[in-house]
């Protein structure tokens, strides 16, 4: 029996920072609030770009594979045909739940560190911090 197999996302929760990190991240973004010392996901493109180049390509000659056919020989027509239904049948069930999961992380992780920020500029001192931060909704 065929199944459906995709690639899942999950961005997990880092440990709070320590009251060092914080006191450090306190002054510089008091200095400079627009600074983000936090890492930041890959775009979508940078993540996929080796499946979208081989999704493109496999579309492109099958389907001309299926002009040809039609122009020339039947066979030709019947293997592009078959090309595309594989290209397009596993965008559907493996491509789109993969990408979708992929930009929930990707929200998730945004979400999460622009709160730890805000936060972090917002508190008067750690114990304001930790209980801003375990009363925050980001989305994870």
């Amino acid at each position: 029996m065929a199944t459906i197999q995709y690639t899942s996302y999950k961005f997990n929760k880092p440990p709070l920072i320590n009251q060092g990190n914080y006191n450090g991240l306190k002054e510089l973004l008091k200095d400079n609030p627009k600074y983000d010392p936090f890492p930041k996901p890959p775009s979508f493109f940078t993540q996929f770009k080796e499946t979208l180049k081989i999704g493109v390509i496999g579309i492109t000659i099958s389907s001309l594979l299926v002009l040809l056919g039609s122009a020339t020989w039947e066979v030709f027509s019947i293997l592009g045909g078959i090309g595309l239904w594989i290209f397009i049948g596993g965008a559907i069930f493996s491509g789109i739940p993969t990408s979708l999961s992929f930009l929930q992380y990707r929200w998730s992780h945004k979400s999460y560190y622009r709160t730890l920020r805000r936060n972090i500029r917002k508190s008067n001192n750690y114990s304001d911090f930790q209980h801003l931060m375990n009363s925050a909704w980001y989305g994870a």
